[in-house]
């Protein structure tokens, strides 16, 4: 249970951790031309 459980974890992270990433960044790159202006 706790095998399969993990490995369900596993596949969830990877998909939602490069989302995640992928928008902190599109914030921190909004941030950053914003302040260059």
């Amino acid at each position: 249970f706790v095998n399969i459980s993990s490995k369900l974890l596993e596949k969830l992270l990877k998909i939602i951790f490069p989302c995640f990433l992928d928008s902190y960044y599109k914030v921190i790159i909004f941030f950053l031309l914003k302040k260059r202006k």
